[in-house]
């Protein structure tokens, strides 16, 4: 079987902040835990989170399965990993059900399963969890591990869209403009891919990517619905920022 090492980068990248949020709340266990491994203590934070992950705490399972994926700083071992791992999303813990997701629709790791994947994400996606509907709203619309559903890739978008995710505004504007879904309607097209166009990317080359696919379709759309539609989809826009993309759509 085979989990990759990027399992374990999106909870690592977020551990200064975790510990940076903790620190002002009672020392326990797990923000010991958390503190050791900053420090490159790793025994001492597995040590640390295995009590309080033998008595169900989904954070530490969860810590514990990623230190076991990965092997840094411990001997790499997949089947515990996996078991903390699996423990964690048994406890609807958001991050396991994403990462547990994932390997689940990996097909060369041995543990393909896309309709409990699917289960997974929308566990995690029923508790607000974007990147959770943002997945969900691509695996519909594609259409390639469950059949597909362009009205359910409308709902999860327009639940992530109005989280402000920039690749689920930029799925809804293509929603629109082939009709896949709804009625095709190049102004609300217009609108999502101005919104879309607009994102603050930082540092990040997928999000500038789409955001300046998002811009060419602006453009592009811009130009076919004419002066009328333009002022319509601005108007729109507006009024979705005014509302701070709640209820957009």
């Amino acid at each position: 079987m085979k989990v990759w090492n990027w399992l374990f980068a999106p909870w690592l990248l977020a551990l200064p902040l975790l510990v940076m949020l903790t620190e002002r709340a009672p020392a326990g266990p797990i923000e010991d835990g958390d503190r050791a491994f900053l420090q490159g203590h790793i025994e001492a934070a597995i040590q640390l989170w295995t009590p309080p992950a033998t008595q169900g705490s989904a954070e530490a399972q969860y810590r514990l399965s990623q230190a076991y994926l990965s092997g840094r700083g411990v001997a790499r071992d997949l089947e515990l990993g996996l078991k903390w791992l699996n423990l964690a999303a048994e406890r609807h813990f958001p991050p396991a059900l994403i990462d547990l997701a994932d390997l689940k629709l990996d097909p060369r790791n041995g543990m393909y399963d896309p309709d409990q994947a699917i289960a997974l994400l929308r566990d995690a996606a029923g508790q607000g969890v974007v990147q959770a509907q943002r997945q969900l709203g691509q695996i519909f619309r594609e259409g390639k591990v469950t059949s597909q559903d362009f009205t359910e890739a409308l709902h999860f978008y327009r639940l992530a869209a109005a989280r402000g995710d920039l690749e689920s505004q930029y799925g809804l504007g293509e929603l629109y403009r082939y009709g896949y879904g709804v009625d095709q309607n190049n102004n609300k097209a217009l609108m999502w891919m101005s919104i879309a166009a607009s994102a603050i990317t930082g540092n990040n080359p997928q999000l500038k990517k789409i955001a300046h696919q998002a811009a060419i379709a602006r453009d592009e759309l811009s130009r076919l619905v004419g002066p009328t539609g333009r002022a319509e989809a601005d108007q729109m826009a507006s009024q979705c920022w005014q509302k701070k993309l709640a209820a957009c759509d």
